[in-house]
């Protein structure tokens, strides 16, 4: 009779101990998102990096690993680091739909970032991304990101071509487009298809130029029409940045998707968040963080 009155104490003593952290978990949600790039880097292996926190409707840059320990701002800064720490749990996104969990491992020396391990389906390698947080979108939704066919290839290099040439390149030159990464998915809140692509040019004397095209496209009357284009047109060897797809989501939870991308140039890399205006007339740049490698 004691251990029956044990058993059902305990169990009461759990429903009430789970319940009651459920409750303060949604009377008292976390007031920050943060949110992480994850790829992989170096081969074979998974990293996240933390790119920015979402606070009172406004996005701001995660803390740089390069800041002086001594100085103020790194002791501002120092309740953000727990959001590294070793063994957190982040969902995934992948086209805007939860895709797994990543878990933290070993944090990385002279970059604010972790390695991690991954427990989803997903195929994250080379130049295929996603993004994780600590706040996943409260509403379920399909993951909409499909590899580009064979036509779609085809118009993305034909548009491709045509926006280098409106920008002084040679015909003769642009047929040395290359496809760098190209993927078709849904911007919520629009029902309607867009090519999200990236791309690249060898010009010079001897290819030793490089010129690099980002661009998120849409069907027209016309066919495949530029909505949004970033274009690096290189005079040096040394100026080799790149725009490279991260992921989109909704960082704000306001139902509009938002764009992440990776710049990066042989020194370091840095990462930009673009939005579409409210009246859907054009992107913009909302976001940019700081180099983030500490040299």
């Amino acid at each position: 009779m004691q251990r029956a009155v044990a058993r059902i104490s305990a169990a009461l003593l759990f429903v009430f101990v789970f319940s009651t952290s459920s409750k303060n978990q949604i009377e008292n949600p976390p007031s920050e998102r943060v949110w992480f790039a994850v790829e992989e880097r170096p081969r074979g292996r998974l990293r996240a990096e933390p790119f920015a926190v979402v606070t009172d409707g406004k996005l701001t840059p995660f803390p740089s690993a390069c800041t002086d320990d001594s100085s103020a701002n790194s002791q501002e800064q120092q309740p953000a680091s727990s959001y590294l720490e070793p063994g957190r749990i982040y969902t995934v996104l992948y086209g805007g739909a939860e895709a797994g969990q990543v878990r933290l491992g070993d944090k990385l020396q002279n970059l604010a970032a972790a390695q991690a391990s991954y427990d989803g389906e997903l195929k994250i390698q080379g130049r295929l991304r996603a993004l994780a947080t600590n706040q996943p979108p409260a509403a379920f939704r399909v993951e909409s990101r499909q590899a580009a066919t064979h036509e779609e290839r085809t118009e993305a290099v034909a548009l491709a071509k045509e926006i280098f040439r409106q920008h002084g390149i040679p015909s003769s030159v642009t047929s040395k487009v290359h496809v760098d990464f190209l993927t078709r998915t849904v911007l919520e809140p629009s029902p309607l298809s867009s090519w999200i692509g990236a791309f690249t040019l060898d010009s010079g004397s001897e290819g030793d130029l490089q010129h690099n095209l980002f661009f998120i496209a849409e069907q027209g009357s016309q066919g495949l029409q530029a909505d949004f284009i970033w274009i690096r047109l290189s005079e040096t060897m040394d100026e080799d940045e790149a725009a490279e797809f991260v992921d989109h989501a909704d960082l704000f939870g306001d139902g509009h998707d938002e764009v992440v991308l990776r710049l990066a140039s042989t020194p370091n890399h840095r990462y930009a968040v673009y939005q579409k205006s409210r009246d859907g007339a054009h992107w913009e740049q909302i976001f940019m963080t700081e180099a983030l490698e500490c040299r």
